[in-house]
């Protein structure tokens, strides 16, 4: 576990760091007035967040006093089973639900894609309540739509 913890949290950290020193400037337009706040804010705090918590991660396992031989083997000990075939479908679904999501967001609206993705994130997951399906579907979309305009007078697309 040490290994991937020091993995994962370097590359997380990397990530971050390009997202906050290059991808959110040149990606994002100033505020539009000196009242307004700026489009960079939200995504600039979730990659500074993102950013702590990986260095975190990767630095809790570096300074760690125990070796890497006395931890259980990676993740699941000797259940290890890898990456199979259940894996790369799951995945493939999860990439094909997120094109989509984006297709929709840039052609329909953010409520929609939000609706579609949700429902396609609950099923993927094996929620089959009709109920818990509708009210996530319409409900989670819209109060964000409504949070991100009343909260930070940003409309989505």
């Amino acid at each position: 576990m040490k290994r991937s913890d020091i993995g994962a949290g370097s590359v997380l950290a990397l990530a971050a760091a390009w997202s906050l020193l290059w991808l959110i400037p040149t990606q994002t337009s100033p505020a539009q007035s000196e009242t307004t706040m700026s489009p960079a804010m939200m995504p600039s705090l979730a990659a500074g967040v993102v950013l702590a918590l990986a260095v975190l991660l990767a630095a809790g396992q570096v300074l760690s006093a125990e070796p890497a031989s006395e931890q259980p083997h990676e993740e699941f000990g000797g259940e290890t089973r890898g990456f199979g075939r259940t894996e790369t479908i799951e995945l493939a679904m999860w990439i094909v639900a997120a094109i989509v999501a984006i297709l929709l967001m840039v052609h329909v609206s953010f409520v929609v894609a939000g609706g579609v993705l949700l429902v396609a994130a609950t099923l993927l997951m094996g929620q089959r309540n009709v109920w818990t399906l509708a009210i996530t579907a319409l409900g989670v979309p819209f109060a964000l739509n409504l949070a991100a305009w009343h909260l930070f007078g940003v409309a989505m697309p």
